[in-house]
C-alpha cells in the first residue's frame, strides 16, 4: 500500500512537467529567506547564483508591515516590497499566491496556479506547523473550455487576481517599474495578461474570498450554502491556531457568535454537535474556559497528527470549520463543506472587515467525499483524518490538559519606504571612479559601504562607490527621532535587479548563453576563463598576420550566423526577453579579443548583418513595428558598446547579399 504524501507548502511553487516558473505574487504575515530562496529555485527552476546572475524578479512577496526585511541577496530572484500605506487593515494576515508558469517549447502556452494557505511562508511552517492549504490551476487551453469544473476554477483565480491587484498599490513597488524593458517587466506583464484573459461577464461565484468589505463570518453561510446546498449537518467541527486572549471564564465571544451564525443560516442543524480542536499547549481562552463550553455541551479536541507526518509532533496553526452529517449507520461525511484561509476565529480574524480587523483571505469548498474512518480500499485523501488535523481517542475533559499560552504578538513596524527604492552602480570611466546613481528623492538619505561608511557624494543623485558592485546596498535616514536603514536593489543597464556582477565572455561562451535561450545557462557556463582578457590580446592577435585575422572574422561571423539562424525561428512571444538576453550576452563579450579586433584593426561591424531581414523572423521584419523597433535599438546598443557603430558593414564587406530592414 502507497504511503499518502499531500505537498508540502513548498511543493505547491514546483512547476509541472514541460512548464517553468515565469513570475509570482505572494502575500502573507510573515515569511524567512530560507523559504523564499527554495520555493524560488523550485518555481524557477534554477539554482541561487543562476538567479543572481539572471537578474530577474520571479516572486514579488507583499508581508505584513511587522515583518523585518528580507534582504534582496538572501533570497535571489526574491523582491520583498514595503507596505507603504498601512490604514486600510489591522494586520497583513492574508496567505494567498498566484504563479504564472510558461511552457518550455511552446511560449503561447501558460498555465496560472492560485495557492491558498492558512501557513506563513516560512520554514516553520514546513517543519514544526498543521497547516492546510489549497490550490488549483488554469492552463491557457481551458479559455475555450465550458466545463463546469473549468468555469468554476477561472472564477476563483479571477477573484483572488482581483484581490491581488486591490493590495498591490498598498505598497512600494518602484523597484520592479525602475527599467522599461527587463526580463521581470515582460514576466509581470505575462502574468498580468493571463489573469485578465479569465474574466468573465456571468462566471460562477467563486470559491474564493477576503475580509476587504465584508467579515469572513458574513460570507461563509452563503458560500457554503452555494457549494454544498441545503442539507441537515449535525455536526460542526472549528479548528483555529489562535483564540482570544484568555483569562476570562466564559466561552470565547468569536467562537459563540461563529456557532450561532452558523446554526441560524441553517447550514448545520440548530442542534448540531460542536467540536472544538485546539493545540493544547496554547489555545488561549479556550483554556480558561473550558468548563463554560463544556456547558454549552460543546467538545474540545487536540489536534490530530495524521501519519504522514511522522515526528516530531506538530502545533496547530491551521484554520478551519468543517460541517457534515453523521450517521452511526454510515462511514460517509454526509454533504460536507470546508472553509479554510488565513483567519483565526477571533473577532479580528472572522467577525470583522477591513480597516479596523485584519485582511483575510479563504475559501470554501463543498466536500462530499470524505469518510471519517479509514476503510479497506479507501483512497488514502478521502480519509477526513489524512486531510484535516483531527483526531477523535481523546477528548480533553480537564482544564489542567490545556494552556493558554502566548495570544497574538504585537510587532512594531519593522519594514519601512525608503526615500529611493533602487540605484543603479556606473563603472569607473574616463577618471572618474565607480559611483552609485539614485533616482530623484527630497528626503535626506545616505548610503553605506560594505563597511558600514557613509559613501561620499558626488552629486545631488550620485555617491562614490569603493569595491567591487553589489546586488544592493544600504541606505539610511531618518523620520523624526528616528533612525531607519534598510537595503535596497541595484539595477544595471539590462534592467536586472539585484544581480551579481556580470562575468566576461568571449564569443564562443556569449553564444552558449544565447543557445540555451529561452531557458537560463547552466551554472558552469556563467564564469569564463580570464585568460581571453589579458592585456593587449586582441592587438597582437590582429598584428600576427592574415591566419589569426581570418580566425577572428570565422569567429565572429559565425556567431553572427548562429544568432541569425536562432532568432529566425523564435516566437514572437519570446521575441521581447530574447532582446534582453541577446543585449546582455553580447555586453559582456564587449571586452574579447574578437570584438576588439572588429573595432580597432578591421574597422568593420559585423553587427549589421543583423539587420538584414533574413536574419529575422517575418514578424519583426518592418523596422517600424513595435517588434523591429525595440530590436533595432538593442543593435545600436551593443553596436555603441562595442565601438563599432557607423563603421561599414562587415556582410558587405565580405559580398553577403541580403534585404535590409526597413
Amino acid at each position: 500500500m502507497s504511503t499518502y504524501l499531500p505537498p508540502s507548502l513548498l511543493g505547491y511553487f514546483a512547476p509541472a512537467d514541460e512548464y517553468v516558473g515565469s513570475f509570482g505574487w505572494l502575500c502573507g504575515y510573515s515569511a524567512d529567506a530560507n523559504f523564499l530562496d527554495a520555493a524560488a529555485e523550485r518555481f524557477t527552476l534554477q539554482t541561487a547564483s543562476q538567479r543572481g546572475y539572471t537578474g530577474k524578479v520571479a516572486l514579488v512577496a507583499l508581508l505584513d508591515r511587522g515583518q523585518p526585511q528580507i534582504l534582496p541577496h538572501e533570497a535571489a530572484g526574491v523582491l520583498h516590497a514595503p507596505l507603504q500605506d498601512a490604514a486600510r487593515f489591522r494586520l497583513l494576515h492574508a496567505k494567498v499566491a498566484m504563479l504564472g508558469f510558461r511552457h518550455e517549447s511552446q511560449p503561447q502556452r501558460w498555465r496560472l496556479r492560485l495557492v491558498v494557505s492558512t501557513g506563513n511562508w516560512t520554514r516553520q511552517t514546513l517543519e514544526n506547523s498543521l497547516d492546510l492549504a489549497w490550490s488549483v490551476e488554469f492552463d491557457s487551453e481551458d479559455l475555450a473550455s465550458s466545463g463546469q469544473e473549468s468555469l468554476q476554477t477561472r472564477s476563483d483565480i479571477a477573484a483572488a487576481w482581483e484581490f491581488l491587484r486591490w493590495l498591490m498599490p498598498l505598497f512600494d513597488l518602484r523597484a520592479l517599474e525602475a527599467t522599461r524593458h527587463s526580463l521581470t517587466g515582460h514576466a509581470r506583464e505575462q502574468l498580468a495578461l493571463w489573469c485578465k484573459s479569465l474574466q468573465r461577464r456571468s462566471p460562477p461565484q467563486p470559491r474564493f474570498f477576503d475580509s476587504r468589505r465584508r467579515s469572513l463570518l458574513d460570507q461563509v453561510p452563503a458560500l457554503a450554502l452555494a457549494q454544498a446546498g441545503k442539507a441537515n449537518r449535525n455536526t460542526l467541527v472549528l479548528g483555529s491556531g489562535f483564540y482570544e486572549s484568555g483569562g476570562s471564564e466564559q466561552a470565547p465571544k468569536a467562537l459563540v457568535r461563529i456557532v450561532d451564525a452558523l446554526r441560524a443560516s441553517g447550514i448545520v442543524t440548530a442542534n448540531c454537535e460542536v467540536n472544538v480542536i485546539v493545540e493544547p499547549t496554547a489555545c488561549q481562552a479556550v483554556a480558561s474556559a473550558l468548563p463554560a463550553i463544556r456547558q454549552l455541551r460543546w467538545r474540545v479536541w487536540p489536534a490530530g497528527q495524521s501519519k504522514f507526518l511522522g515526528q516530531p509532533v506538530r502545533s496547530l496553526h491551521a484554520k478551519f470549520i468543517f460541517a457534515s452529517g453523521y450517521r452511526a449507520n454510515s462511514d460517509a461525511c454526509l454533504n460536507g463543506w470546508l472553509y479554510l484561509g488565513s483567519g483565526n476565529l477571533t473577532s479580528p480574524g472572522f467577525l470583522a472587515c477591513c480597516p479596523h480587523g485584519n485582511l483575510e483571505a479563504g475559501v470554501v469548498l463543498g466536500e462530499p467525499s470524505l469518510h471519517w474512518n479509514e476503510g479497506r480500499g479507501l483512497p488514502p485523501e478521502r480519509w477526513v483524518e489524512n486531510r484535516l488535523p483531527l483526531r477523535w481517542d481523546r477528548e480533553v475533559q480537564k482544564p489542567d490538559d490545556l494552556q493558554g499560552g502566548a495570544g497574538m504578538p504585537d510587532r512594531p513596524p519593522a519594514f519601512e519606504v525608503p526615500p529611493v527604492a533602487w540605484c543603479r552602480y556606473l563603472p569607473p570611466q574616463d577618471g572618474r571612479p565607480a559611483c552609485l546613481l539614485l533616482p530623484a528623492h527630497d528626503h535626506p538619505l545616505e548610503v553605506l559601504d560594505t563597511e558600514s561608511r557613509v559613501c561620499a557624494s558626488i552629486g545631488p543623485q550620485e555617491v562614490a562607490w569603493p569595491g567591487a558592485p553589489q546586488p544592493s546596498v544600504v541606505v539610511r535616514w531618518h523620520e523624526g527621532p528616528r533612525e531607519l536603514q534598510c537595503s535596497i536593489p541595484v539595477i544595471d543597464a539590462a534592467g536586472r535587479i539585484a544581480a551579481l556582477e556580470l562575468p566576461k565572455l568571449d564569443l564562443e561562451s556569449a553564444w552558449w548563453q544565447l543557445q540555451q535561450f529561452p531557458q537560463a545557462p547552466a551554472e558552469e557556463d556563467t564564469v569564463m576563463d580570464e585568460r581571453e582578457f589579458e592585456p593587449g590580446a586582441a592587438l597582437t592577435a590582429a598584428a600576427a598576420g592574415p591566419t589569426a585575422t581570418d580566425s577572428v572574422v570565422r569567429t565572429m561571423m559565425g556567431l553572427v550566423e548562429n544568432i541569425a539562424d536562432k532568432q529566425a525561428g523564435l516566437a514572437q512571444a519570446d521575441w521581447e526577453p530574447w532582446c534582453i538576453s541577446l543585449e546582455q550576452a553580447l555586453r559582456q563579450a564587449a571586452d574579447c579579443i574578437a570584438v576588439a579586433a572588429f573595432a580597432a584593426q578591421l574597422r568593420l561591424d559585423p553587427l549589421d548583418v543583423l539587420r538584414q531581414t533574413c536574419s529575422l523572423p517575418a514578424f519583426a521584419h518592418d523596422g517600424q513595428s513595435p517588434q523591429g523597433k525595440r530590436y533595432l535599438a538593442v543593435l545600436d546598443a551593443i553596436a555603441a558598446c562595442w565601438g563599432v557603430r557607423g563603421l561599414p558593414s562587415a556582410g558587405r564587406h565580405h559580398g553577403e547579399k541580403c534585404v535590409e530592414m526597413v
